[in-house]
C-alpha cells in the first residue's frame, strides 16, 4: 500500500504545481497559450519516483534518472520517442533458495503516444530496457545485463511553453534472467513497478 500513497502524493505535488503556474501564466500577457503548438519539439529532464517487484513483501526504492525525447503533434494527436536512464535505488528480487538479484542502472528506449487536451497530454508508452542485475545472498554468479521490455502511462502538463510536469507509472518485465546458486543455474521471471514523477524543459 505504501506505493500507492506515495503516488497519490506525488500527483498532488505536481498537480500544486502546475496549479501555480498556470496562475502565474494567466497573469502575464506574453503566454498565449491558444495559439502554441506546445507538444512538437526535442525535450530533456529529471525524474524521481518510488518501484517495487511483484513479489510478496518486496519493499519500495526510490529511483530517479533523466530523460531525452521528441515529440510530433498532429492535432490533438502526440507521437513520440524516448530515451531514459535511471538508477533502480537497489530494488530486489528472490531469486531459488537465499538468493537476491539486486537491480542498479538501467536504459529505456520507449515509443509515446497520446491525446492532448490544450496543455494537458494523456500518453501510453512501450519499449525495450536493458538492466543491470548484481549477485546477492546465495548467488555466486556474476553481474549482468539483461534484456526486458516495459510498458505504462502518464500524464504531463505545460506550465509554461517550455516547462512541463508529468507523472507516469511503468511496468517492466524481464523474461528468464539467470543466476547460480549452490552451483546450480537457475532462470526467473523479473517483474517491476514503478510510479515517478518529473519536470521536462523543451527546446
Amino acid at each position: 500500500m505504501t506505493l500507492y500513497f506515495k503516488s497519490a502524493a506525488l500527483a498532488l505535488a505536481v498537480a500544486a504545481a502546475a496549479s501555480a503556474a498556470q496562475s502565474a501564466d494567466l497573469n502575464n500577457p506574453g503566454v498565449d497559450f491558444a495559439n502554441v503548438d506546445r507538444w512538437t519539439g526535442a525535450y530533456a529532464g529529471g525524474h524521481i519516483g518510488t518501484g517495487s517487484s511483484n513479489q510478496k513483501g518486496s519493499k519500495n526504492k526510490i529511483n530517479g534518472g533523466v530523460q531525452v525525447g521528441y515529440n510530433q503533434q498532429f492535432g490533438d494527436f502526440v507521437v513520440g520517442g524516448e530515451i531514459e536512464a535511471a538508477r533502480a535505488g537497489g530494488l530486489q528480487y528472490k531469486v531459488g533458495k537465499g538468493g537476491i538479484l539486486q537491480q542498479t542502472w538501467s536504459g529505456t528506449a520507449r515509443a509515446k503516444a497520446g491525446y492532448a487536451m490544450d496543455n494537458v497530454l494523456l500518453y501510453g508508452t512501450l519499449g525495450v530496457t536493458a538492466a543491470r542485475f548484481e549477485g546477492k545472498g546465495a548467488v555466486t554468479s556474476g553481474d549482468r545485463w539483461h534484456k526486458g521490455w516495459s510498458y505504462g502511462a502518464g500524464a504531463e502538463m505545460a506550465f509554461t511553453e517550455s516547462i512541463s510536469g508529468k507523472v507516469e507509472y511503468t511496468q517492466t518485465r524481464f523474461n528468464g534472467v539467470g543466476s547460480t546458486i549452490g552451483g546450480v543455474k537457475g532462470s526467473d521471471n523479473l517483474v517491476n513497478h514503478a510510479i515517478k514523477t518529473g519536470l521536462n524543459f523543451r527546446f
